[in-house]
């Protein structure tokens, strides 16, 4: 699968809290885009009509 780069606007207190979410459960700030992905799909599949 190929990947798409993006830009988001996202609070800035709330960017802060995910960076530091990220960091404490993968240990790295890496993963953040990887795991800010995760996150989307996870809501889509949660709210997905079906």
């Amino acid at each position: 699968m190929s990947k798409r780069k993006t830009s988001i606007s996202v609070d800035d207190g709330l960017w802060r809290e995910w960076t530091i979410f990220v960091i404490n459960k993968e240990g790295s700030a890496r993963k953040v885009s990887a795991e800010t992905e995760k996150a989307i799909r996870e809501y889509m599949d949660k709210y997905k009509a079906g």
